[in-house]
């Protein structure tokens, strides 16, 4: 399922469903150096900055894996430019060789007619289109762009760490969610609903 590369890699991990099992799999396997990028948006309250520390902290101690180094980088609005400059820093400065994230298919259209928004994040989800999960000249892995969040859960019930590692994660992308709640109703949450037929 995830192609493994040599030497030292970098991977986007959010605090969500997605880069979280991406995190688990690759600590599970990689025996290099693997760098970890998580970005806090001021604009959402960083509401995702602890659950990218829980993440980390539960796949390094479900992995035993102590050979990883956790950026956290802050900003106020992300977009996927943001996303990936400092990864991508690292790859020009051979830090690194290669930048994996763990972005999935949207649901078939089938589905997401019923969801609150569904054309959000249509652009590089589209269900329709199979993709490369290689891109050689970018030098970025995603392994799940082929996948949607059902075949994602599934991967949390192979490896036995959907109440360990899942829970943790958090998907709900409402400013004024309280705590660490997901609201329910967005369309993030819907999809995670759908995939997970659980939110937490």
């Amino acid at each position: 399922m995830i192609p493994i590369k040599q030497g030292p890699v970098g991977v986007l991990v959010s605090g969500g469903a997605d880069s979280a099992i991406l995190l688990y799999l690759l600590m599970k396997e990689h025996t290099d150096k693997i760098y970890i990028f998580s970005l806090a948006s001021s604009f959402k309250n960083n509401l995702n900055a602890k659950c990218c520390i829980d993440v980390v902290s539960k796949c390094a101690e479900l992995t035993s894996n102590r050979n990883f180094e956790h950026i956290m980088d802050y900003c106020h609005v992300q977009d996927s430019s943001i996303l990936f400059e400092l990864p991508n820093k690292y790859l020009t400065e051979e830090k690194i060789n290669w930048i994996y994230t763990g972005i999935t298919k949207n649901p078939p259209a089938t589905v997401t007619d019923t969801f609150i928004d569904p054309t959000t994040e249509t652009h590089e989800r589209d269900p329709s289109i199979v993709r490369d999960v290689i891109d050689n000249t970018r030098k970025v892995i995603t392994p799940f762009t082929n996948i949607d969040k059902v075949q994602l859960s599934d991967l949390y019930k192979e490896y036995a760490v959907l109440d360990s590692l899942f829970s943790l994660t958090r998907s709900c992308e409402t400013l004024d969610s309280i705590g660490f709640d997901h609201c329910g109703v967005c369309w993030w949450c819907e999809e995670r609903n759908w995939g997970f037929s659980r939110l937490t």
